[in-house]
């Protein structure tokens, strides 16, 4: 081979040598810029999804590109739309719940107030019966000593009926009864029986009269003992016949009844008859025949 054609040899060799390097050189730039491309892709989808997961956790939608993902975060959205929707439901409910109890609770407050407000009513209607009763016994009560009249009435003893009627109000002491005039419940110490205006009256039982008077109340009324601590009060009367310490015999006619007083005008007329052991109120109706 002459040195001509090696040196062209030569020369072909160089120049793809240089060819083959400038290839490589090529390829690794290339290679390096797709390698840079698919990190950045790759930091791109991670921000985007860090970002979905931010906006998820803040409850506010948000659309994205990306398939999966797309379809990941409209379920999870849905999720939380149930779970809002229950939890308002829940809420709703016991709301109502809440409602109920709270007007329950105001109801028995309101009726408890109301029957404390009875029950205030009643003592401060029952303290002033008894200071008018008391005013006018130390007006113009005769003084009687009944032990020395020998009367004696005992838990044995029966009365006779002082007017024939029906009894239109009980005795009631363990509770509350209504009574229409008034528009309200309170206790009743004596028993109120129906009869007709100008009807005699007669004493139940033997007795002395201590004490003829009236009040607002229970108008014209006489009271007798029977002996042993026992008394009766004849109220609602009218033309009373006897006087204060003047000795009574069963069926004596005492008085005649009268137009009920304005705290009865409902009830009609009746005569009102109530009895006592000392300080104590008794049913009449346990001692009549």
């Amino acid at each position: 081979m002459s040195k001509s054609q090696e040196t062209k040899l030569y020369k072909g060799k160089t120049v793809l040598a240089l060819a083959l390097g400038a290839v490589v050189a090529v390829t690794a730039i290339v290679a390096v810029q797709v390698t840079k491309e698919k990190e950045n892709q790759a930091e791109n989808l991670y921000e985007n999804r860090q970002e979905e997961s931010l906006d998820l956790t803040q409850g506010l939608p948000r659309e994205t590109t990306t398939g999966n993902t797309f379809i990941q975060v409209e379920t999870s959205i849905d999720s939380i739309g149930d779970a809002a929707l229950v939890d308002a439901e829940t809420t709703i409910d016991m709301s109502n719940i809440m409602d109920a109890t709270d007007e329950t609770l105001a109801n028995l407050v309101e009726q408890e107030t109301e029957e404390t407000e009875r029950n205030t009513e009643r003592r401060e209607e029952q303290v002033d019966l008894a200071q008018e009763t008391e005013s006018a016994a130390g007006e113009g009560t005769v003084q009687v000593d009944v032990s020395a009249l020998a009367l004696s009435f005992t838990k044995e003893s029966r009365m006779s009926w002082p007017v024939e009627g029906d009894v239109i109000s009980s005795f009631s002491m363990n509770g509350t009864v209504y009574f229409p005039t008034l528009d309200q419940y309170k206790y009743n110490p004596a028993m109120l029986i129906r009869s007709d205006v100008n009807t005699p009256v007669l004493a139940a039982a033997d007795g002395v009269v201590l004490e003829v008077s009236s009040n607002e109340e229970i108008g014209e009324y006489v009271r007798v003992a029977l002996g042993n601590e026992y008394e009766l009060v004849y109220g609602q009367l009218k033309a009373i016949e006897m006087a204060e310490g003047e000795m009574v015999t069963k069926g004596q006619v005492l008085g005649y009844v009268s137009e009920p007083t304005k705290y009865y005008t409902v009830e009609g007329n009746h005569l009102y008859l109530k009895m006592t052991e000392g300080q104590e109120a008794l049913d009449p109706l346990d001692y009549l025949e």
